[in-house]
């Protein structure tokens, strides 16, 4: 006969329990009918496995137990353990090449300080998934022209966070991520959650160039907080929930930044295209026509450049047009002018804005020039050849 409960009001509940069911399913299965039964002063409660064996033992299922299951449920005490996140730059001084695109990460690396965490206790054993949510909120704007990068509020400098969920560049603000689940840790009762919607790899963080970046003092800045929201454990429901918990802080220390200043100089102050000695007569093309032979050539000489790039302009009397491309006669001799080229590349056309651009040179370099004749006029008389070009070197 199945046995008598000893507890008063009870429910009468002819329940079948499947094989293996644990007792918190059950229940639950159960609470489902409790509005379909009605109360009695004294019933019976029985169970059967599928197979329709009658257990030897029933449990007491008292109405003061359907309505504990039915009420609002109690949270877990969780502990909190506050982190600030302080992410310190190295090297301490960061010097930013001039030439840096802007849209590059700097030359920086960042190393942090771990992560904040609760503690909340769990009585039942730990096992299966727990589920937890968290969100991330940011005192930052975006930086101008950019749609993943944060304003840091120093000139020229802004700030991209990497999400541990997608591993692409955070965006929105605040940030909110989708429940998440994960292993319970084994062992004593009690759950440990990390919450940081950033992610804990090393580059997580990056410092990106938005503009020109002055030398001067990176101030330390907060660039964003987590807040906890909510964790979910197997057969308890909510540990906790809570919007407006801080979990960690993120902040940015100060740094020094120091703008790499280009420098290139030369060891030579000018070059001199010797021209030969030829005969009037030799001048046979006409007009527009360049002599088929070349000077010498010559070169101006690197004193040292550690500048990216480097380009010249050319300054002097131009010929009369049409050939105002070569640099005119101021010697004695009629109907020629001189060109000058850069070697293997372009003409140096006096006064021209458009530069000709050089690779770097080392010290010792070379800077090399290609120089010759255009006959100007259909009779080239005899007298004396020379023409000076200033040279205008600029790098950055």
């Amino acid at each position: 006969m199945p046995k008598k409960l000893n507890c008063f009001p009870v429910l009468f509940i002819d329940y079948v329990r499947n094989e293996n069911e644990p007792i918190t399913t059950l229940l639950s299965r159960i609470v489902a009918r409790v509005r379909l039964q009605k109360l009695a002063a004294s019933a019976p409660v029985s169970m059967r496995t599928r197979n329709g064996i009658k257990k030897s033992f029933v449990w007491k299922v008292c109405f003061a137990l359907i309505m504990a299951m039915v009420a609002p449920q109690a949270f877990s005490a969780c502990r909190f353990a506050f982190t600030s996140q302080l992410l310190m730059v190295s090297p301490g001084t960061v010097v930013i090449p001039s030439d840096l695109p802007v849209g590059s990460e700097l030359p920086i690396t960042t190393q942090w300080n771990g992560r904040g965490q609760f503690t909340c206790d769990y009585p039942y054993p730990p096992t299966g998934l727990y589920t937890y949510g968290n969100s991330l909120t940011i005192p930052l704007t975006k930086a101008p022209g950019f749609s993943d990068v944060w304003a840091t509020g120093y000139p020229g400098i802004g700030v991209r966070m990497y999400s541990y969920i997608t591993g692409q560049p955070i965006t929105a603000n605040p940030t909110t991520t989708p429940t998440l689940g994960g292993p319970m840790g084994g062992g004593s009762p009690g759950l440990y959650f990390m919450y940081s919607i950033i992610s804990a790899a090393s580059n997580a963080v990056r410092l990106i160039k938005t503009g020109d970046i002055p030398s001067g003092t990176f101030p330390s800045t907060l660039f964003a907080t987590d807040f906890a929201q909510s964790a979910q454990a197997p057969a308890f429901g909510y540990l906790w929930q809570n919007s407006n918990t801080r979990l960690s802080t993120w902040t940015l220390g100060s740094f020094t930044i120091a703008s790499s200043t280009p420098t290139c100089s030369l060891s030579t102050a000018s070059a001199t295209f010797d021209m030969g000695t030829l005969p009037a007569t030799s001048f046979t093309g006409g007009a527009g026509v360049a002599y088929p032979v070349w000077a010498q050539d010559q070169s101006l000489i690197s004193g040292g450049c550690n500048a990216s790039t480097v380009s010249m302009t050319f300054a002097g009397i131009a010929a009369a047009a049409p050939y105002s491309n070569a640099f005119a006669n101021q010697g004695t001799a009629k109907g020629v002018a001189l060109e000058l080229w850069q070697k293997n590349g372009l003409q140096a056309i006096p006064n021209s804005s458009t530069p000709i651009n050089f690779a770097p040179q080392g010290t010792g370099g070379k800077y090399t020039f290609s120089a010759r004749y255009l006959q100007t006029a259909p009779t080239v008389t005899a007298g004396t050849v020379n023409a000076t070009v200033t040279v205008t070197v600029n790098y950055k």
